[in-house]
């Protein structure tokens, strides 16, 4: 099928992390698609017996009637190829769903965070010594950079903005100021409201996209701390406090809250985090929508590996000088 949906659900399966290759579409006569097509949904049987290789078809229910879809699962079941099928519920609730048992009878339910009870206290107390070893490892470092932010421009050592954390709490977030003081926030404000509106390309964190190649009010100081994401660690103090977590979604500026529909809002469930499954995601510019469904998935199916992994991709990505 060939849908908005489709479009969706193949940029998810294109994501360098998924180990997917597409073999193509089969849409219906007069669709246009920007993917590869083999031909319609009545084509499929014909395809599987020419076409080798083809382990798995999903069928979109949102764009086959209820006839082709059973005329295709039992060309599926006939080639002996796994069929799995789409919910026409993808484009609201993306991969938000979980089946359930009721009486014997499978039922789709919406899923809900793993950072919940026992999880959420681990992840806590994992939290406060990790960022409380940093900041004492890194203290003669952040003083150097203290120094040298404030020898070299005016202004106060930190930059402090306000932030939603978790259950819409509004915390003071930390950062070594890279800016000469003045700085107007309103390019940021009304790119990030295209953005949430319109579904504009972000980079990782969220506003690179927009950002001038040689930002004027950035120093030179800060250029070098951005290169290097050495301007995020004061953020380890706002993680020992609780404001902030080390992995999460990307804290949000009110203005930014103000835009958010309901299902944006599920990001607030968690604590914000220095980074993210939505900054190591291996692809250059998100999407917001495609920012909040990794943010979403994070928390779904948190576990303390799935931290690990994501903080050792943001240490490789440091390193490399790529930033995150």
């Amino acid at each position: 099928g060939c849908t908005e949906e489709t479009g969706q659900l193949l940029e998810r399966l294109s994501d360098g992390d998924n180990q997917f290759e597409l073999a193509g579409l089969l849409c219906s006569a007069g669709t246009e698609a920007d993917w590869p097509v083999l031909g319609e949904p009545a084509d499929l049987g014909k395809i599987l017996t020419r076409r080798g290789g083809i382990d798995r078809v999903l069928l979109v229910s949102g764009a086959l009637d209820r006839k082709q879809l059973v005329e295709s699962v039992m060309r599926c079941q006939r080639h002996r190829v796994r069929w799995q099928v789409v919910p026409d519920l993808y484009d609201m609730l993306l991969d938000n769903l979980h089946v359930e048992s009721v009486a014997g009878v499978p039922v789709l339910g919406p899923a809900g965070t793993n950072l919940v009870g026992l999880n959420l206290a681990l992840k806590r107390v994992f939290d406060m010594v990790v960022s409380f070893v940093l900041l004492v490892v890194l203290s003669p470092l952040m003083l150097l950079i203290a120094l040298l932010v404030k020898a070299t421009s005016r202004g106060p050592v930190f930059f402090v903005q306000k932030r939603v954390g978790r259950g819409g709490r509004i915390f003071r977030m930390l950062k070594f100021r890279t800016m000469y003081t003045g700085s107007s926030e309103k390019i940021h404000r009304k790119a990030m409201e295209q953005v949430i509106a319109n579904g504009r390309p972000v980079d990782r964190d969220g506003k690179e996209v927009f950002k001038p190649v040689r930002d004027p009010r950035v120093t030179p100081v800060g250029r070098v701390l951005r290169r290097f994401s050495l301007d995020e660690l004061p953020q380890l103090i706002n993680v020992l406090k609780g404001d902030m977590s080390l992995v999460g979604p990307r804290p949000a500026i009110p203005y930014e809250v103000e835009l958010y529909n309901e299902r944006h809002r599920r990001r607030l469930e968690a604590l914000p985090g220095i980074t993210g499954l939505w900054q190591v995601s291996g692809r250059n510019r998100l999407s917001f929508e495609q920012m909040v469904d990794l943010d979403l998935q994070y928390m779904r199916n948190w576990s303390p590996s799935l931290d690990l992994r994501i903080l050792a991709k943001t240490l490789v990505a440091v390193l490399v000088h790529r930033g995150y």
